[in-house]
């Protein structure tokens, strides 16, 4: 699975973007099979990110509401929960771009990491 996730995302630096979408969506359908919303909504920025590089708004914003929902759902740090709102805000007035979908992926990947940092850290 994250092979593939890899790949579209290769796909999609390289400008292979068709490659990029089948891969990308794979990756969305595999995470919906097995229950694991926050990954969907990873992958689910993947693909948004995708489609704004595209251009594609209609199949950017048709993407993000399941995309928000599956993060809405998760005991988010507040910085990624802050994230995730501020994205929506731009979803809900159509003013989203690259640079709001990048800023919310990396801060839920950040604070993901330091939550599976303090999980591992001693008491």
């Amino acid at each position: 699975m994250s092979l593939r996730w890899v790949s579209g995302r290769i796909h999609r630096a390289a400008g292979d973007y068709e490659s990029a979408r089948l891969e990308l969506n794979q990756v969305l359908v595999e995470f919906a099979k097995r229950r694991n919303p926050y990954n969907y909504g990873l992958a689910g920025l993947d693909l948004m990110k995708l489609y704004a590089l595209q251009g594609d708004l209609e199949d950017l914003f048709e993407i993000a509401r399941p995309t928000l929902e599956a993060l809405r759902g998760q005991d988010l740090h507040p910085d990624a929960r802050e994230a995730v709102l501020l994205l929506a805000r731009g979803i809900e007035r159509q003013e989203v771009d690259l640079r709001i979908i990048d800023e919310a992926f990396k801060t839920l990947n950040r604070c993901s990491s330091r939550r599976r940092q303090q999980r591992r850290s001693p008491s």
